[in-house]
């Protein structure tokens, strides 16, 4: 790749990343933002340490690596959500039964 394709890629990825970066959570987006950065960057790393060479399936590693990072980013995502629902109010009979033992 050259580097105009790379800097048109940029300047059409900026807006969809800026409107990304004020709707999603900062937990949610650092995890899908490293974790991208590492599967782009995994592939040249292991050929670069001739784990093809040693009889590792390298597409094998990719798919793992991916499939710990869409877990990890639904994990981050369901955190988020349940740190930001409400709980409802007690109501007055639970409000007098903490404390006291059932």
């Amino acid at each position: 790749m050259d580097g105009g394709s790379l800097m048109a890629g940029g300047v059409v990825a900026a807006p969809f990343a800026a409107l990304l970066a004020g709707k999603l959570p900062q937990a949610v987006l650092g995890v899908a933002v490293g974790g991208l950065i590492v599967l782009l960057n995994l592939a040249p790393v292991l050929s670069g340490l001739g784990v093809a060479q040693a009889g590792v399936s390298v597409p094998t590693l990719l798919a793992v690596v991916a499939a710990v990072w869409v877990s990890l980013l639904v994990r981050a995502a369901l955190v988020v959500r349940r740190v930001r629902t409400p709980r409802p109010a007690p109501t007055g009979e639970e409000r007098a039964s903490v404390g006291t033992a059932s």
